[in-house]
């Protein structure tokens, strides 16, 4: 009994692991931005970084995190998604989803690089970073 403490007692191997990630929930999601539908990816890369500095790697709960910073409108566009998370990689189909809604097209990508930038020197490549 001695060297255990009631964490240990209680719980098993996975158990503590989770809790763990339960307990860093509160600190992640008072750093995590709300979802920019303007920038999409600015927003994921933001919360990527939360998630690091936190140590969260839980694809479900990351998927849960987000969830709880969308706006009713970005909210509505995955409302299926949020009510029946999927079973494998909820975060990744999360954010697949998001981006492929509110990131830019290929093609107004295209059209805004065409408007407003010369080529000069530059390779076409380097318009699109």
């Amino acid at each position: 009994m001695y060297g255990h403490n009631l964490i240990d007692l209680l719980t098993g191997e996975e158990e503590q692991k989770e809790l763990v990630e339960l307990a860093k929930i509160p600190n992640a999601l008072s750093r995590l931005p709300i979802f920019y539908r303007e920038e999409p990816d600015l927003c994921f890369i933001q919360a990527e970084a939360v998630f690091s500095t936190c140590c969260i790697a839980n694809n479900k709960t990351m998927f849960q995190l987000i969830i709880a910073q969308l706006d009713l409108a970005a909210l509505k566009q995955v409302a299926d998604l949020a009510r029946d998370p999927p079973a494998t990689e909820p975060y990744e189909r999360l954010k697949e989803r998001l981006l492929s809604i509110f990131g830019p097209s290929d093609h107004s990508r295209i059209t805004k690089l065409l408007e407003k930038q010369r080529l000069g020197d530059q390779r076409p490549s380097q318009f699109l970073r």
